[in-house]
């Protein structure tokens, strides 16, 4: 028996819209970070929003199995598995990249600290 879906096939497409545009802002945060963190600058900008999009990731992951195994239809389990997996698996595994590219950035200032100073 099918539980009763947590919205319509037709609300779908917004959801996945939403989830479009959610899509389009994280490659906006990616070509920030990638400009950024090798620059040593807006760490607890980029790192913050890095975790925040990681979050909501894991909670669009978690809500799509979740869905999955309370019987909900595929148009309400698939767009929450396929945006929450995609955005846990990229942003996973880019958050120890970028935060080894603030911590290079680090050493080199701090070398060219020392050359200054001798």
């Amino acid at each position: 028996m099918e539980a009763e879906a947590w919205w319509s096939a037709s609300s779908a497409g917004w959801i996945g819209a939403i989830g479009g545009g959610l899509g389009a802002l994280v490659g906006v945060y990616g070509a920030l970070a990638g400009t950024l963190a090798p620059r040593g600058k807006a760490r607890a900008l980029a790192l913050g929003l890095h975790t925040s999009f990681l979050v909501v990731g894991g909670l669009a992951l978690a809500a799509g199995l979740a869905a999955l195994l309370l019987g909900q239809p595929y148009h309400v389990w698939y767009p929450l598995l396929l945006g929450g997996g995609i955005a846990t698996a990229v942003l996973g595994g880019l958050l120890p990249v970028v935060r080894m590219r603030y911590v290079e950035a680090e050493r080199r200032r701090l070398a060219a600290s020392e050359l200054r100073r001798a």
